[in-house]
């Protein structure tokens, strides 16, 4: 038996090989090379912890059939770290199969590879056990343990148990591994380290105090996973497997974030002008959590004196970033009182708008004609609201009423 308490690092999801389709070939190159970094700073982590394992609970690559020179990568990063055991599970984008590249990563002393065969690994000098099941293709309707229960039940309970798997706790519905707390209740494992829920990094437990923990992605490819990513020291008493902490530890390379500017106070039709307003208004709003690389989508919205020249902002916006891209939400302000007096078509629009705006049974007649008589009216104001709005932008702008 150790001596000493044991220490895990746990990470799943660095999606190693994202395709980054909306970058160009170069960025493309430095973003996986971001990717592969931070695999290599975990394993750094681990070191200077002085990690007895390192769990992978899947999708470690972006696809089953990952570039080969990338594969090499990660090994020489496992080579480099012989005295961790790296427990690995494949998930539902990097399924396990026959004569994949999981075979050359298999290959290395130090790694414990979940296949088709393969349920668990015991480690006797922890009295421990780590449990997976692998994904065999890109999805599994039901839990992939259904027919397995048995063996985990004749395993004898004087040891620790860890479930490392790829899976989704929280939907029974779901195409992606399926399971449940109450499964996890019933079965016994002291501890679940999962994996393929990206934007959750927090510990849930069940009814019998299991502690499960996602990692969350350990590596951003998307704005759909904003915010810090990393992985989990995790350190557990050899007196007492109930006695577990847990500490999340930042590594992300690549950060994503989501910024939103409301345009509606800045009072300047002057291109330089709101330029200026823009850009002060974004360096205040950048997250502290510098990253290698970093990515932000900058949201506008409120309403502007004028129709916003997206080209215009993207081309000369100076943000000390390696990537960003602008969404435009505002709506161009109108003087609405002035509209309804004028002796224009816009001004026919603009009575007509607000005749339907407070006379229902006008609305109702209208919208009998049109065949949305079951439509609420709440959702028949809004689109009353958009619709006059389109069409007075597209007489003021000159512009398609289908552009958006």
């Amino acid at each position: 038996m150790q001596k000493e308490n044991l220490r895990i690092v746990h990470c799943a999801d660095f999606h190693i090989d994202s395709p980054f389709k909306f970058l160009n070939s170069k960025k493309r190159y430095k973003a996986i090379k971001a990717q592969l970094n931070s695999f290599d700073k975990t394993v750094k982590i681990a070191k200077q912890s002085e990690a007895h394992f390192i769990t992978i609970a899947g999708d470690l690559f972006d696809s089953f059939k990952p570039d080969e020179t990338d594969v090499r990568i990660v090994i020489q990063a496992i080579q480099k770290a012989p005295e961790i055991k790296f427990i690995i599970n494949p998930g539902n984008s990097d399924y396990w199969h026959i004569n994949s590249f999981w075979l050359e990563i298999s290959k290395q002393k130090n790694v414990y590879l979940f296949d088709l065969e393969t349920l668990f690994f015991t480690f006797p000098e922890w009295n421990l056990t780590f449990w997976g099941k692998p994904f065999l293709s890109h999805s599994s309707l039901t839990n992939l343990w259904q027919e397995a229960d048995e063996l985990i039940f004749a395993k004898k309970r004087n040891q620790m148990n860890i479930l490392v798997q790829h899976a989704d706790l929280f939907d029974l519905d779901s195409n992606y591994n399926p399971i449940s707390p109450e499964w996890i209740d019933k079965l016994g494992f002291d501890l679940v380290l999962l994996g393929h829920i990206h934007n959750v990094n927090e510990i849930y437990y069940t009814k019998r105090e299991i502690p499960c923990l996602y990692s969350g992605c350990a590596q951003a490819s998307s704005f759909d996973e904003t915010g810090v990513k990393g992985v989990y020291f995790i350190k557990i008493n050899k007196n007492n497997f109930k006695e577990i902490k847990f500490n999340f530890v930042p590594i992300q390379a690549l950060l994503f974030e989501e910024i939103t500017v409301d345009v509606s106070q800045i009072d300047t039709s002057s291109e330089i002008d709101f330029l200026d307003h823009i850009e002060r208004a974004i360096i205040k709003a950048k997250d502290s959590n510098q990253a290698n690389l970093e990515f932000y989508r900058i949201i506008l919205v409120g309403h502007s004196l004028k129709k916003i020249d997206l080209a215009f902002l993207q081309q000369n916006l100076d943000l000390d970033c390696f990537y960003f891209e602008i969404i435009d939400r505002t709506r161009v302000k109108f003087d609405l009182q002035h509209l309804v007096k004028e002796q224009s078509l816009n001004g026919d629009i603009s009575r007509y708008a607000k005749k339907l705006a407070t006379q229902p049974d006008l609305l109702s007649d209208v919208l009998k004609k049109l065949e949305l008589e079951d439509l609420p009216m709440q959702e028949a104001m809004e689109m009353l609201d958009q619709a006059y709005y389109y069409t007075i932008l597209a007489k003021e702008q000159d512009i398609d009423v289908y552009e958006d």
